[in-house]
């Protein structure tokens, strides 16, 4: 049938038909077979891009790990066992005379000044009204920023005893911070 239609055509319309029936073909293999297929490659090439975005975000959390294990285990260090809040208190107080004691400091007065407490840690600060030569203020000052435990001084005040003394008053805040 297709052929004795053919048949009757003219050499002109057969080359119509002939065109007419490649370029059908080719849209139904672009549609059937060819767009799909670049449909899933496009598809599969976001999804590699995705991928490795997330691969190059887990690699910098990875090489992040030993940097945090190392800050970790250094911290660790100033974390240990804490008692109820008088017994850290009375462990502040402690070292800070020990600390006095070493650097030849006269303590005048010192009192807790409280606690303040937060997720990960717990900061228990002491008032300190000392006398003594600079030298051996800065050389407490010294030993409290150095010490093994975590003291630092908050703030201080520093002012000569009489005129013609070489002694100082001094007036600091030390505080200690443990972590949970």
């Amino acid at each position: 049938m297709i052929a004795a239609y053919l048949a009757r055509l003219n050499k002109r319309e057969r080359l119509v038909f002939y065109g007419a029936a490649i370029f059908i073909s080719l849209a139904f293999i672009d549609r059937l077979i060819v767009g799909p297929v670049f449909s899933k490659m496009k598809a599969l090439d976001d999804r590699i891009g995705q991928e490795s975005e997330l691969i190059r975000k887990n690699a910098r959390i990875a090489a992040e790990k030993g940097r945090v294990a190392a800050v970790s285990s250094q911290m660790s260090a100033y974390s240990r066992k804490t008692g109820t809040q008088e017994e850290e208190v009375a462990y502040l107080l402690g070292e800070v005379e020990k600390l006095a004691r070493k650097t030849s400091l006269y303590i005048v007065d010192m009192k807790p000044l409280g606690v303040s407490e937060d997720q990960v840690s717990r900061k228990y600060s002491v008032d300190l009204n000392c006398e003594a030569q600079m030298e051996q203020i800065m050389g407490f000052m010294y030993e409290v920023e150095n010490s093994s435990v975590l003291f630092f001084v908050e703030s201080f005040n520093i002012t000569p005893k009489s005129t013609d003394s070489s002694i100082a008053k001094c007036n600091m805040r030390i505080s200690s911070v443990v972590f949970l």
